[in-house]
């Protein structure tokens, strides 16, 4: 297989050989990494009860947000005019699947929702001006109307919601997310017609849920924070039908042997999990356990994981 190694501002093709600037850092690791890590301790500040570790927790929240999101020097910019860039392009800029790098920005969405009253406000203030300069961004820059316009605008729409839902409100995500799962049902009436796109790569059961993930957060976001119980039936019964397709699909020519059935079915679960929460079933398995085994989830079935099922 060739790969593209660049050197220098240089296209250098090598046969079979790895890519070194692989192992550089990357930006959109980095992303993903710390959006986890301020989910977790937002977790962390609302329920642990020792004031100690809830105060650490605190000033650790603070100081990552500060890093990445308000000092001059260390900040990561809000218009992501470069992602998903093609090396060798002229002249550089980035493409629509930049919703792909900054999609985990979510979860601190999520996390400053969940405990920002602990959190000086000050700070919180200048996260949502950073928020809200990425949400002119996205809705006016062409690189952002490619995105919205895309045939799977998911991604694009969930961002878009929550960055919303954060600095403005419910009202204002629950418009969005509401016009667009609509929007997207209309064209996408049947699992068949959801994933159909999807099936045709070698990849297809990444993209399957590639697809599905997004499309139950949208789903969410359709309700107040807090009540999806009280979702729509029709929407519930849409997610539960794709859900139960994707478990069929097989894997693709690039996926065997490493996306075996276990890692698969694994991330299924997930979603099953949170739709089981969404209609108030909380089933357990045959010894009266409500945690899986864990097997098959990438780094294992660590104490994060097991926080996060527990929330779920």
């Amino acid at each position: 297989m060739d790969v593209f190694v660049v050197l220098t501002g240089m296209i250098e093709w090598r046969d079979g050989q790895r890519n070194p600037e692989n192992a550089r850092p990357r930006g959109q690791a980095q992303l993903e990494t710390l959006s986890k890590t301020i989910h977790t301790l937002a977790l962390g500040i609302r329920h642990i009860p020792d004031p100690d570790l809830k105060q650490k927790s605190i000033e650790r929240i603070e100081k990552l947000l500060r890093v990445f999101f308000v000092d001059i020097d260390t900040r990561m910019e809000p218009q992501v005019r470069f992602s998903q860039c093609h090396p060798g392009q002229e002249p550089m800029k980035g493409n629509e699947c930049f919703v792909i790098a900054i999609r985990y920005l979510i979860l601190v969405d999520q996390a400053l929702l969940l405990s920002g009253s602990s959190i000086k406000q000050d700070l919180v203030q200048q996260i949502k001006e950073w928020i809200n300069d990425q949400v002119v961004w996205m809705e006016e820059s062409d690189q952002g109307m490619k995105a919205k316009n895309a045939e799977k605008p998911l991604w694009y729409n969930v961002i878009l919601a929550y960055h919303r839902q954060f600095i403005q409100g419910d009202t204002s995500s629950i418009t969005l997310a509401t016009s667009s799962f609509h929007e997207w049902f209309a064209k996408h009436p049947r699992p068949q017609d959801v994933f159909a796109e999807s099936l045709k790569h070698d990849n297809r059961r990444h993209r399957c849920l590639f697809t599905l993930e997004p499309l139950v957060l949208l789903a969410s976001l359709t309700v107040p924070l807090h009540h999806e119980q009280g979702m729509s039936d029709d929407i519930k019964t849409y997610l539960r039908e794709c859900v139960e397709y994707v478990k069929s699909v097989e894997q693709g020519p690039i996926e065997s042997p490493l996306e075996d059935d276990i890692r698969y079915m694994a991330r299924v679960a997930w979603l099953e999990r949170i739709l089981d929460g969404w209609i108030g079933r909380d089933e357990k398995d045959g010894g009266g356990q409500v945690e899986p085994s864990g097997e098959g989830w990438e780094d294992g079935w660590s104490e994060r994981m097991r926080i996060m099922w527990g929330f779920l």
